[in-house]
Formats: C-alpha cells, structure tokens, sequence
C-alpha cells in the first residue's frame, strides 16, 4: 500500500534482520509477496539489497520451515526470492515471473501451479493465509524439533483397496490433517503433508494406476527432500505400472 510496494534499501535491511531472528531462534518464516518490485530511484542499491535477502534465505533453507505466500505482483529477483522457499501458495489473482511473459498466461497462478511451482493454488487472499496456517499447525518449527499435530483428530474412515490417491491418504491420515501439494503438477503421482496419530508425516501415491513420468518423478522426489530436511517419516503407497 506504500509506494506500489516497491522495496527499498531501508526495506531490504528490515527484512534482513527478521531472518536473522528466525534463524537465531529456529521460527519459521512466511513471505507475504505482492510488489511493484524495487525502488528504481536507488538504482544499484536496490539489486544489492535483494541480494542481502536472498543470501538470508539460502542461509535458512533446511534450518526453518519458509513459507511464500504470492498475493499479488512478484516478479524478477523477488520471484526467485519467493521461489526458495520449501513451499509456495498462490492466490488465483496473482502473477509470478522473472521477466515479462510474452504470452497473457505464462505468468499466471494457474501456469506457475501446472509447472510445479507453486504448491498450493488459493481462491482468495484469506484462503492463502488460512492455508499456511494449516502448513505451519504441521511442519515443525525448525529441523530440530519433532514435528505433530496439536488438533489431531483420529480418523474412524474405512480404508478400502477401492482407494485411490489423495483418497486413501486422507482415509489413513488423522481427519483433516492432510494438505495435498502441487496438485496440478505431475498428475500420476500425490504427494501431501499431515499427521498420523499426533505425528507430522509426508504421504505420497503413485497407486491411481496410470504410469510416472518425468513430472511425477521431480514431484516426489523435490517432497521427500523436503521431508528429509525436518525428520518427517514418509509414507509411500505403491501401485503403479512403471515409467511412461
């Protein structure tokens, strides 16, 4: 709302030392990006300054859980920025590139989801927040706590061989806990984070019958990476005819 949200020196600086106290005290990090992009009337100082955050983030990737949430314009180096963290949640309004598409949709919440990077796709600013909320009531605060679920809920569903997917998770997961990510991406394959009696626990699928590509393959392997960082067990369910 000040300045088309374009980021400054002084801003840049501020931002820097939230994630030094993150880091020092092992709290996660949400980003909330919706900006015109850097305050050109600082010239070089501006890139310097998105350098100092991006240095900031790479220093807590695997350390705390970073969170995006894309709520507007992002683009150039705070695309990139956006894009370093372990998850990123897009509002269908919003717009994330690092230069300017040269076609209407390259830059769109609906591409960025097909292309896996965006995790979660939300309706609306509040369904974003609510969104991340969900994610942090599940990942652990940083990679040396034991991740769980405070608001657990057993799970009295009836878990059939009929099950598939997203489905058959959610029938074995504690009631309400699973978050499916990067739905759009890799359709052959699910992969999504939530609790198994109290334990936090990644989930993935490859049982919907169809064979895994390339997609699929990035997809489980970019989520149990980021399982390994936190010390969250994964969960594998297993029916698939192979390669494509």
């Amino acid at each position: 709302s000040v300045n088309a949200g374009a980021v400054n020196t002084a801003a840049a600086l501020k931002i820097k030392k939230v994630y030094e106290l993150a880091l020092k005290n092992g709290a996660p990090v949400i980003g909330i990006f919706d900006s015109k992009g850097g305050d050109i009337k600082e010239g070089m100082k501006t890139l310097g300054a998105y350098g100092e955050i991006a240095k900031m983030s790479a220093a807590l990737s695997g350390a705390v859980p970073q969170i995006a949430v894309v709520d507007g314009l992002c683009a150039g180096t705070a695309a990139m920025i956006a894009c370093m963290a372990d998850v990123v949640i897009m509002t269908e309004k919003s717009e994330l590139f690092m230069t300017a598409p040269f076609t209407a949709g390259a830059g769109t919440a609906e591409n960025a989801a097909k292309s896996g990077v965006a995790a979660i796709l939300a309706k609306d600013s509040d369904e974003a927040i609510a969104k991340a909320k969900q994610l942090l009531s599940v990942l652990p605060a940083n990679n040396l706590e034991t991740a769980g679920n405070d608001y657990y809920m057993e799970n009295d569903a009836t878990v059939s061989a009929d099950l598939k997917g997203i489905e058959l998770i959610s029938s074995v997961a504690d009631k309400e806990s699973v978050i499916e990510l990067y739905k759009q991406f890799g359709t052959s394959a699910v992969t999504a984070i939530g609790s198994l009696n109290w334990r936090t626990a990644g989930f993935v699928g490859t049982n919907n019958g169809a064979k895994l590509t390339a997609d699929d393959s990035a997809k489980i392997a970019r989520f149990v990476t980021l399982c390994d960082a936190y010390s969250i067990p994964v969960v594998t369910f297993v029916d698939s005819e192979g390669f494509e």
